[in-house]
């Protein structure tokens, strides 16, 4: 029987490109890329096209929840990347997004739901993201014609169908991960390393964290061929006398110092170990400046500056600024270098700026590290700056060391007591509207000491003696003058 070539290239195609109902989740780079392990993305595919309008991507978990907008074509690609265009910077995005606390390397669970509240598709990473990707290579985890699987990165682009790993049939079906290694084909090098070389521990780069904040510590196993060990068990000791068991954990080093964290890794007969080195550095955070949304209508809103006032660089994802309590948590991989001035904006934190009230630094448990009570700002261009236990009119230098205005006006808000008015109130000039108002200023006279009062009283009770003595001596001479 002759086949007609129309079937022939039919049947080709279909090899080529499995065919899909409606949308699904079609490639995960959960490891990121050589950049940044932040510059994570997902790419979603559709046969038919869909409005994904109104449609939502999370992680079982809430570490991640994308509100989906825009449309998918028929036959194409819905690429999603993680804060920027950057992340894959050769495609453009379909879609920019905030991933929240982002996709764990320990796994994750995606789920894709309709307009309706509908579950249309699901990913099951669990297990360390067993299903494929590899956080040395950063090759993806795609979906296939026979399931998942690994390889170099597609974005919006046909998936490999040549995988460097083998994978779970679909994505629903999840790996078993609580098997004995012992029990488990050495062949499968996802899961045993290769009985011909030693697996590799690494704990990680060596950082500096604050004494009392939450530090992440994430380790990584690998057989010789750099493949990840997803059943290998990991224990950590942090130096201080702390110890915990898990592939990801979390520390508070509560005093200063130098600490060697040392990281073991065991799967089987095997076993490997790596070391980092943790600079614990007391807080050098400070609120360096603060302007009040009322004056900052005309020069992009009002605004909080802190200062890095360390010659270190330090991590302060997940600590978060509070005013008034409105709280906003500042995302991973918040880094800031030596000296740095960040500002953080209205528009980013998702409220005002008051025009006098509290802030706070916060730890990323909602601890306070810092607390202050701030004052109203004289006027447009002016903010507040704090320095040495008191606010300080400044001219506005975001993101840059305060300009003092001149003269100085040093505002004491450290007690109810000093909003009442104090002695010797000067008058200052306001440089920005050219007038003169008297403010009330710390009084430049000492205060009168106790000391003083006593002395007066001594002197006073001495001339009082010397008068009665000398009016009996005048008494006595007299009553002998008239002997």
């Amino acid at each position: 029987m002759k086949i007609s070539p129309f079937f022939i290239a039919l049947f080709l195609i279909s090899v080529s490109f499995p065919a899909y109902a409606g949308v699904v989740i079609n490639e995960v780079a959960w490891m990121g890329t050589e950049n940044s392990a932040s510059d994570e993305w997902l790419e979603l595919y559709s046969d038919d096209g869909e409005d994904l309008n109104g449609w939502t991507l999370f992680s079982q978990d809430g570490g991640m929840n994308v509100e989906l907008s825009g449309t998918i074509p028929a036959g194409g690609y819905f690429l999603i990347e993680r804060t920027d265009d950057t992340t894959v910077p050769e495609v453009e995005a379909d879609l920019i997004a905030p991933f929240g606390s982002g996709l764990s390397n320990s796994g994750e669970i995606l789920i894709l739901k309709n307009v309706a509240g509908a579950e249309v598709d699901r990913v099951d990473g669990s297990g360390n993201w067993a299903l494929g990707g590899s956080n040395t290579t950063k090759e993806t985890l795609q979906k296939t014609s026979s399931g998942w699987g690994m390889a170099a990165a597609t974005p919006r682009a046909a998936n490999s169908e040549t995988s460097s790993s083998s994978s779970s049939p679909s994505a629903e079906e999840t790996p078993n991960n609580s098997a004995d290694p012992s029990s488990v084909p050495a062949e499968n090098s996802g899961w045993l390393p290769n009985p011909e070389t030693k697996i590799s521990a690494h704990a990680g780069a060596d950082k500096t964290v604050l004494a009392g904040a939450i530090s992440d510590f994430v380790g990584i196993a690998e057989d010789g061929a750099g493949k990840s060990l997803p059943s290998a068990l990991f224990s950590w000791s942090f130096g201080d006398g702390a110890t915990l068991q898990g592939k990801k954990v979390t520390h508070t080093f509560l005093y200063p110092g130098t600490y060697t964290v040392y990281l073991s890794v065991s799967l089987g007969d095997y076993s490997a170990s790596d070391i980092l080195k943790a600079a614990v550095i007391q807080n050098p955070l400070v609120i360096s400046e603060l302007r009040p949304s009322q004056w900052g209508a005309q020069a992009g809103g009002g605004f909080i500056e802190l200062k890095n006032s360390s010659s270190r660089q330090i991590d302060i994802s997940n600590f978060g600024l509070d005013l008034g309590g409105s709280k906003f948590f500042f995302p991973a991989n918040t880094v800031l270098a030596a000296g740095a001035f960040p500002v953080f904006s209205e528009e980013v934190m998702g409220f005002s700026v008051a025009p006098a009230g509290s802030v706070r630094l916060l730890y990323p448990n909602g601890k306070i590290l810092i607390s202050e009570e701030y004052p109203a700002v004289l006027g447009p261009g002016q903010s507040l700056s704090f320095s040495e236990g008191e606010w300080t009119e400044t001219k506005a230098t975001p993101g840059a060391a305060n300009e003092t205005l001149k003269p100085i006006k040093k505002i004491s808000v450290t007690s109810a007591s000093a909003s009442k008015p104090l002695l010797n109130a000067v008058p200052v000039v306001n440089a920005e509207a050219g007038s003169v108002s008297p403010q009330q200023l710390t009084s430049s006279v000492p205060p009168r000491s106790i000391f003083t009062g006593f002395r007066w009283l001594m002197i006073g009770l001495a001339l009082s003696l010397l008068g009665s003595l000398a009016i009996v001596f005048i008494k006595h001479a007299a009553m002998r003058s008239l002997e």
